[in-house]
């Protein structure tokens, strides 16, 4: 064995390195050092010495750091240096026996798990080991006892009773669960334990006696509750372990399922049958307190159909299904004020909320598109990336209703919406793509491409586990509840009121916009396919709703002379590329500097650029003549229709700097794709001196452009309907739309495009596009 004095010696050179760092992989000579003192040692006095070097260095210096000492240092190279060169060392039983002692002085977990690494505590005797654990335990430290205990693996030679429990009293929590770490047996005893605490808390009266620092705040089943739920999650336990909790669990779900059907009426039958089905299983406490429930908010009826599903013998219902009378669908005694019995924090304000009109999108069904195909979702990403430089985010995926279910969230459906288009991203059908990658790369990590979201950095977590080996780092994002918040901060007006129930997004869609987002598919199954008609709009609304929130925000900013872009600089930190736009400081190109005379919005001929139909059916609506190119044409098809019918070319993007070269300048204009419809409008007319007068609105038709058209009275209308008379081109009239004017008044008058036979009439719409276009309106 060395002397004491070399090793002391040593200690006293290697203490020069205290003003440095102690990070091994950047102080190499540290590293070098000690593993010459180790090669030059005699091993089989190795670890009696390593131990005296450590506790030369660290021994005065109690409970010291790791990432600070030098004994730490020494310790990690050893540990090293035994796992290659030394790997058949074996260490004294007495040197293992005083390490323990040293690591419960030094009081930390990752001197506890090294040093037990490294002197093979774990092969000393192990009556000798868990006597010194016990010595711990008696002296109620119950901290350092878990640490060594987990370290070891000693688990079974201890009851829950002895540590787990006592550093529940304590509320130790983060300790608890990394002593349950590796040891199933105490997982399970624990959450058993735990999950009988939720119902009563008696069982820790001996504990609660013998443990010192007892939090008598935490000891609560409210509380035990809240952390059986917590770790079945971490330990991924079955929920059968807890049966209170998970049926305490399922009676919220219930009680939330309920509130969404009949109070806040935002859960369709679908959503609600499906959902109901999923939470209660065979579970009879929970199907019969869904009768309950729903008896006490009135909804027998229902209760009789469910009751009926699940055959619950008729003496354990609730009474007034005992005494329901189905042939008049009542039951006696049912009343209607036990819902503020069960909801003590139902606003009774509610009903004084003025009910809100739906959010509807300017976009038609066929601007809404399905992906579920490779070829698709590469064209998807080529549109974006190409024509567009802000888009909306948000994604879909089967809801976990029951707090305690195992399932890992995987994103079923993803919504990206542009100011043209909204497409509906099948990730079911397209999970095993490997377009994938591109995916994330040139949308998600692309920083000239702001992203939208409300909540996004959870669609982005979710999309994380949906794609675990897929890596990406969102560029340029932004979360429009917080940018909401600090706008609505500073412009002071006066905000829409919503009931209390309304929250999210469909809260800011309140406020902001004035509108009601309908929120009845939220908890519908997103792995269904087909989706229903209703899930595809929900879907698509709730994607556009951010969108239309962005830009009343930079209206707002406008209206009170607020720098829209500044503030966005100041939310995310950088320099935000894409921004809304500004007609009065409107960067035009060299060639678009010429200045065009006053003309008539009649005379106006132009042709819009694939991707811009939106902007093309608006033109329309106010009377210009606009040749929509279909989007499978080809950019260049538009010069050679500009030179052929002498329009000018309205585009965007890189196709912009195509087609600018191909006819003279002027005649084509980049309208820039990241404003809304109406912003690029306000561009054109404004880039083209038009004049707009009201009776230009509706004087084209806006599905084919044709401005001729054959009216008719209502009489006349109702005949040809009969007759399903077509025009005199043969082409048939669409009498559909009639459906939309049965109520109109006999005087009413209808207009048939006499070219695609679209029939348009005069009411509420026309008076409503002459108070939209106000603005524009030459009197």
């Amino acid at each position: 064995m060395a002397s004491s004095v070399d090793i002391i010696d040593f200690s006293h050179y290697l203490r020069s390195f205290m003003g440095a760092s102690y990070n091994l992989s950047t102080n190499p000579q540290l590293t070098e050092t000690i593993k010459g003192f180790i090669n030059n040692r005699r091993k089989e006095f190795l670890f009696s010495d390593m131990f005296l070097l450590m506790k030369s260095l660290d021994g005065s210096s109690i409970r010291s750091i790791p990432t600070k000492s030098v004994g730490f240092a020494v310790l990690s190279v050893f540990h090293d240096y035994l796992k290659g060169d030394g790997d058949k060392l074996t260490c004294d039983q007495a040197t293992s026996l005083a390490s323990l002692d040293f690591a419960v002085i030094l009081h930390h977990q990752l001197w506890i798990e090294k040093i037990c690494d490294v002197f093979q505590i774990s092969s000393a005797p192990r009556d000798l080991v868990v006597r010194k654990i016990r010595d711990l335990i008696d002296k109620h430290d119950y901290t350092t006892a878990a640490w060594i205990v987990k370290a070891l693996g000693f688990h079974d030679s201890f009851s829950i009773y002895d540590i787990a429990l006592p550093l529940v009293a304590q509320d130790k929590v983060n300790v608890l669960e990394s002593y349950m770490e590796g040891s199933p047996r105490v997982t399970r005893e624990v959450i058993q334990f735990l999950d009988s605490c939720s119902r009563s808390i008696s069982g820790l009266d001996e504990i609660i006696t013998r443990v010192p620092g007892v939090k008598t705040e935490k000891i609560h089943p409210k509380i035990f509750t809240k952390l059986v739920k917590r770790l079945i999650k971490i330990f991924n336990v079955d929920s059968s372990v807890c049966p209170n909790v998970s049926l305490h669990s399922g009676i919220g779900t219930l009680r939330f399922l309920v509130s969404r059907k009949y109070i806040s009426n935002t859960l369709d039958d679908d959503t609600w049958h499906e959902t109901v089905k999923q939470t209660v299983k065979d579970e009879r406490k929970l199907q019969i307190e869904l009768l309950n429930l729903l008896c006490e908010v009135s909804a027998v009826s229902e209760a009789k159909k469910w009751s009926d599903l699940f055959s619950i013998p008729e003496d354990q219902l609730p009474y007034p299904l005992q005494v329901y009378d189905e042939a008049s669908n009542t039951a006696s005694n049912s009343t209607s004020n036990g819902w503020d019995n069960l909801w003590d924090d139902e606003p009774s304000s509610a009903k004084s909320v003025p009910e809100l009109p739906d959010l509807e999108m300017h976009l038609g069904e066929e601007d809404i598109k399905f992906i579920n195909d490779e070829k698709e979702f590469i064209a998807m990403i080529d549109e974006i990336v190409e024509y567009y430089t802000l888009v909306s985010y948000d994604s879909e995926w089967k809801p976990m209703i029951c707090p305690l279910s195992k399932n890992v969230v995987k994103v079923a459906l993803i919504q990206i919406a542009t100011w043209d288009n909204i497409f509906l991203l099948d990730v079911l059908a397209l999970r095993e793509s490997n377009i994938w990658k591109r995916f994330m790369h040139e949308i998600i990590d692309n920083a000239n491409l702001m992203i939208l979201g409300y909540g996004i950095a959870g669609d982005f977590k979710n999309l994380r586990t949906t794609f675990p080996d897929l890596k990406f780092e969102p560029k340029n994002v932004i979360d429009i509840g917080p940018l909401s918040d600090m706008i609505l901060e500073q412009v002071k007006i006066p905000v829409c009121k919503t009931p209390d129930d309304c929250k999210g997004l469909a809260k800011l869609t309140a406020l902001v916009l004035g509108k009601k987002l309908q929120k009845a598919q939220q908890f519908s199954n997103w792995e269904a396919r087909p989706l229903r008609p209703e899930q595809i709009k929900y879907a698509a609304l709730d994607v556009y709703s951010v969108l239309k929130i962005y830009e009343k925000l930079y209206e707002l900013c406008s209206s009170k002379s607020l720098d829209f872009a500044k503030i966005l600089d100041s939310f995310t930190g950088k320099t935000i590329r894409s921004q809304p736009l500004v007609l009065d400081q409107m960067e035009l190109d060299p060639n678009d500097s010429i200045q065009f005379p006053k003309l008539p919005v009649r005379e106006f001929k132009c042709v819009v650029d694939t991707m811009l139909n939106g902007l093309g059916v608006k033109l329309r609506l106010i009377g210009a003549d606009v040749h929509i190119l279909p989007n499978n044409f080809k950019h260049e098809s538009a010069a050679i229709i500009a030179k052929k019918e002498n329009r000018k070319i309205l585009s965007s993007g890189k196709a912009y700097e195509r087609l600018k070269n191909l006819v003279p300048p002027g005649h084509c204009f980049n309208v820039m794709s990241l404003g809304s419809t109406e912003n690029q409008m306000m561009r054109v007319i404004k880039r083209y001196n038009l004049i707009v007068k009201e009776s230009d609105l509706l004087s084209r038709c806006t599905k084919c452009n044709c401005e001729k058209f054959i009216s008719a009275d209502h009489q006349t209308m109702l005949h040809w309907l009969k007759e399903n008379r077509t025009l005199p081109s043969g082409c048939p009239i669409n009498y559909g739309l009639l459906q939309a004017a049965k109520n109109k008044s006999p005087t009413s008058e209808f207009f048939i495009c006499s070219s695609c036979g679209y029939i348009y009439w005069d009411g509420s719409h026309l008076s409503s596009l002459k108070t939209h276009f106000g603005l524009i309106l030459t009197t």
